[in-house]
């Protein structure tokens, strides 16, 4: 799991077989996308999880899931985080590239 600008600054490998998961509140933030054309261009299967139905995270991915979490109000996104932290206890033997804003 890494933060998805390091991903993109160290130009980590992702290859065809690699499945990555992109986390957004909103599902606009800039260096997520970036990392997602990133992984899209790698050829890997792309999901997306994020609170906001059409957003640009939804509409690139290949599949997705909404969390309808409801409003996120204030700079530190208390619902996705604990989605997240949450998400990786669920799955640990579950081996992915995973992406977060």
């Amino acid at each position: 799991m890494e933060d998805a600008s390091d991903l993109l600054d160290r130009q980590g490998p992702i290859y065809r077989e690699d499945t990555a998961v992109f986390v957004s509140q909103s599902g606009e933030t800039a260096d997520t996308l970036l990392a997602l054309d990133y992984a899209l261009e790698n050829g890997a299967l792309c999901v997306g999880i994020t609170n906001t139905v059409g957003s640009t995270l939804s509409r690139k991915t290949h599949c997705g899931v909404h969390i309808n979490a409801g409003c996120e109000i204030g700079v530190a996104s208390t619902k996705v985080s604990l989605f997240k932290f949450s998400s990786c206890n669920d799955y640990p033997n579950f081996s992915i590239s995973y992406c977060m804003s």
